[in-house]
């Protein structure tokens, strides 16, 4: 295909991140969004300066359009589903698609060729420190993994403007700290570790007991290698992530990843001491925003290519929402 047709569900807010980087892709020629507010229609059309982007309020005008991305609410995703299964070359949907086992034996349902063109948002597959991390455990640079911590928090439970926000009050868990957040994650280490043996989850609220703004996932993998990862909305801002090796330790602290390695270093005693600290690749603060742009151009670039997706991605995203809906 030399040029592309997209409508987007969603308008502001993550769709507009969204608009953002795909009306700078040059293969785009018209870019229509969708937003169910008739009242906001005009002053977004006169606000915007670009000619290939139009905002409706009509969802029809969407119909006979080459992509289609959904990038509505969390709930409301498979609706839009169902609306352009058999209209759209290539669906986009951000995560999570389906919020209940209903809509997940949906998404199973459909056959084979639809599968191939839908793709589901999981940026954090498309980041550098997932092809880094990747590359690692496939050479057994460190030896066999043996377990991981991920704690991804910050302190937003404590601000006011945030008392009566859909993170604190919806009670869907791909609203709540625990999907909207640990989805990412919980992907990665699937991505990285194979099959998910076992998975609970711990939710609890320190703010406000009615208020979910922790929680502990604890998985382990068929392969035996364990992980935990804490999260939360009610503590310093801080992002870490560590693996141990036999061989060695790796740790990502949001600005570099780095090494603790080898194993076999000691004290003139005999003693072991720890490795000293090696750097191997430094990350722009952006790099989570990085990897929702190389998500995006992965995607565009295999419409353009009219190259369908693998199945194997797509079973693997439902496997994810899956563990979520039928946590212990």
């Amino acid at each position: 295909m030399s040029q592309l047709n997209l409508g987007i569900i969603g308008y502001r807010n993550h769709s507009q991140k969204l608009i953002s980087i795909i009306k700078k892709n040059k293969k785009i020629n018209q870019i229509i969004s969708f937003c169910y507010k008739k009242n906001k229609i005009n002053s977004l059309n006169q606000g915007n300066k670009l000619s290939k982007i139009k905002y409706t309020s009509n969802l029809k005008d969407l119909n006979n359009l080459d992509i289609i991305v959904i990038s509505s609410a969390t709930g409301s995703h498979i609706k839009y589903f169902k609306k352009f299964i058999n209209k759209a070359k290539y669906i986009y949907c951000e995560k999570p698609g389906a919020v209940n086992i209903n809509e997940i034996k949906y998404l199973k349902s459909l056959n084979q060729n639809i599968k191939k063109k839908i793709f589901f948002g999981q940026n954090v597959l498309y980041s550098d420190l997932h092809y880094q991390l990747k590359k690692i455990e496939r050479r057994k640079i460190f030896g066999k993994p043996l377990y991981s911590t991920i704690n991804i928090c910050n302190g937003i439970s404590f601000k006011k403007s945030m008392n009566m926000n859909w993170r604190f009050t919806s009670k869907l868990i791909f609203k709540k700290i625990t999907g909207n957040v640990g989805i990412h994650y919980l992907g990665l280490l699937q991505s990285i570790f194979g099959k998910i043996h076992k998975f609970s989850i711990k939710e609890f609220g320190i703010n406000k007991k009615n208020k979910i703004d922790n929680s502990f996932l604890d998985i382990e993998f068929s392969n035996k290698f364990v992980s935990k990862i804490f999260l939360s909305y009610s503590t310093i801002a801080f992002e870490e992530i560590k693996f141990y090796f036999t061989n060695g330790l790796l740790v990502f602290d949001g600005k570099k990843l780095y090494s603790h390695s080898p194993r076999d270093v000691f004290e003139s005693d005999g003693n072991f001491k720890t490795p000293k600290k090696k750097i191997i690749k430094k990350f722009n603060k952006s790099w989570s925003n990085d990897s929702l742009k190389n998500s995006i151009n992965f995607f565009l670039k295999s419409c353009l290519l009219n190259k369908g997706f693998k199945i194997k991605d797509y079973n693997n995203f439902l496997e994810i929402l899956n563990l979520f809906l039928k946590r212990k």
